[in-house]
């Protein structure tokens, strides 16, 4: 029997569709959300025997947050006993801003969470309610100080960038504001125009204009050397930490850790295999109902090229000696086209680690449609 050491927990329920998002969810309604927390429980209980490793757990979605109180609370109570909490060492949640009341926030803090990540996305009205977020810029001060005054200062805020119609005066003022929220951890994504999406519908139909690659660039880069610049570590090519607190589930999954994903859609990485589960709420419940798992399909896990393509997520790369030590072959021989990105000047091997150069960052893909 082999242990994970991380556990991912898929809550697929919002109260509102955004308008970028192609994550697995629904708008919930109380009687299905129940019914599905139920079986999830089960689902995790069938894993009980496995899960004494665990170190980290995230809840995410969808939005978590938008569980009641007796929700969480069963949650948890499973938690503490089929993995025991005593060893894990960080447990995330997500949430929308206008959820985090002083009582939620006392909820979480009550309950062990350890780390909350806020979809901030914004701090301008105007592109909040393009995204369709229900939450208000003024939501997100109120969240951040409801969490600290709860005890919870592992704050991480995800924000957005090429947003269409966002300007670089606008961006500097999202990163204006989320600075003075004194936060840990900032996640800084670019909007992608995901199929099926109302936003890639827009797009087709020429109502919205994304912005230009090289908008796109100058904001990323505006990001990058502010952040710093104000103390950030830039540890993974979206994440930024003050020191010492980067997120540890997720360098657990960019540093090739076993994880188990349960809920809808969520995915796994476990035993030397990759698997993720049906995306039907109304399939999921029926599997575990009819004591059935509720897994989709396996797919291949090329260990040599997750380990590569997941490492050089982070800043500091993929440390080669490791490599090397774990899969009996040198890096630059088990991938020979690395050698037309270094050439490029996209790669650099530095301190024996091979990383991304500046300029590889904002053209990464290229170095990965090679592998």
């Amino acid at each position: 029997m082999i242990d994970m050491d991380a556990l991912y927990i898929h809550i697929p329920f919002c109260a509102q569709i955004c308008a970028y998002c192609d994550f697995a969810k629904e708008i919930t309604k109380p009687q299905k959300r129940k019914r599905y927390m139920k079986n999830l429980i089960t689902e995790i209980q069938s894993h009980e025997s496995e899960l004494s490793n665990v170190t980290s757990i995230f809840i995410g979605g969808g939005t978590p947050s938008i569980l009641d109180e007796e929700d969480l609370v069963g949650l948890f109570k499973t938690l503490k006993k089929s993995v025991g909490l005593r060893e894990v060492i960080d447990i995330t949640i997500e949430a929308n801003p206008g959820d985090v009341t002083p009582r939620f926030a006392e909820l979480l803090k009550s309950l062990g969470i350890t780390r909350v990540s806020l979809g901030a996305q914004s701090f301008n009205e105007k592109h909040l309610r393009f995204l369709k977020r229900t939450h208000t810029p003024e939501d997100i001060d109120k969240a951040v100080f409801n969490l600290k005054e709860a005890g919870i200062t592992n704050i991480n805020l995800d924000l957005l960038f090429a947003i269409p119609g966002q300007t670089l005066e606008e961006l500097n003022y999202d990163i204006d504001r989320a600075l003075q929220l004194d936060l840990s951890h900032v996640s800084y994504y670019s909007v992608i125009i995901e199929e099926g999406t109302a936003l890639a519908l827009w797009i087709d139909k020429g109502l919205v204009q994304p912005a230009s690659e090289n908008l796109e660039a100058s904001m990323f880069e505006t990001v990058i050397d502010t952040l710093v610049e104000k103390g950030f570590n830039h540890y993974e090519i979206s994440n930024f930490a003050r020191p010492g607190f980067e997120s540890v589930h997720n360098t657990m999954v960019w540093k090739s850790h076993d994880y188990l994903g349960v809920g809808t859609s969520a995915h796994s990485k476990w035993r030397g295999r990759r698997f993720y589960n049906v995306k039907s709420i109304k399939k999921y419940n029926e599997r575990i109902e009819n004591g059935e798992y509720p897994v989709m399909e396996h797919y291949p896990l090329e260990p040599m090229k997750d380990a590569l393509l997941m490492g050089l997520r982070l800043m500091n790369g993929v440390d080669m000696d490791w490599f090397e030590n774990r899969f009996g072959v040198s890096l630059l021989e088990a991938f020979e086209t690395l050698h037309e990105s270094l050439e490029n000047g996209l790669l650099e091997i530095e301190k024996g680690h091979l990383k991304f150069t500046r300029k590889g960052l904002f053209l990464g893909n290229e170095v990965f449609m090679k592998l």
